[in-house]
């Protein structure tokens, strides 16, 4: 039989990655809207990534009180590895890309109010103050705030074509351990 990952786990799975989706599109998107509108998704943008923050924190915590089923026992060690590199990398990323837009927000001359779904959260207070450092630090970490969602979008797109090699090409049960639905629960003979 099959291991599937517990309730919360696959509920935080899917929320997280609705949310990392819709916060993609919002960030490769929005300087095409107006700016009235802009803003508003920018702060939009912002409060996703916050609450991806917490419920990432959220995650491990959970992850390390409730253990994931173990992988399948008919996986190459190839196939191991990237599993288990995939996820270590996606919780870097999960925590790496809010705290870089945190700094990103706090960075920006002139300073504007990060706020969390309309609650007004201070800047990190470890910047540089004065404007001329802040904004060449602002440069530096809008360019890798940008290129970690690149790098994100990368991960996500091989998670995805994983689960889908697994689920039509071996047919294997891998995917029904994650959806909130069942499947068939078989896995194939080590």
């Amino acid at each position: 039989m099959q291991a599937r990952y517990n309730h919360m786990a696959i509920a935080l799975h899917w929320t997280i990655a609705a949310l990392i989706v819709a916060n993609l599109l919002l960030g490769w998107t929005f300087r095409d809207f107006i700016p009235e509108l802009r803003i508003a998704l920018i702060r939009t943008h912002k409060s996703i990534g916050l609450t991806v923050l917490a419920l990432t924190l959220a995650r491990i915590g959970w992850r390390l009180a409730k253990p994931p089923p173990r992988l399948a026992s008919h996986l190459a060690p190839v196939e191991r590895l990237l599993a288990r590199s995939t996820h270590f990398a996606f919780y870097v990323l999960l925590l790496a890309l809010p705290l870089v837009g945190w700094i990103v927000a706090s960075t920006s001359v002139p300073t504007h109010p990060v706020l969390f779904w309309g609650a007004k959260l201070p800047s990190l207070p470890f910047l540089p103050a004065p404007p001329a450092p802040r904004r060449a630090l602002h440069g530096a970490v809008m360019v890798l705030h940008g290129d970690l969602a690149l790098v994100f979008a990368a991960l996500f797109a091989l998670h995805v074509a994983g689960a889908l090699k697994h689920h039509f090409i071996d047919g294997d049960g891998q995917l029904f351990r994650i959806t909130p639905v069942g499947g068939p629960d078989k896995q194939k003979p080590a």
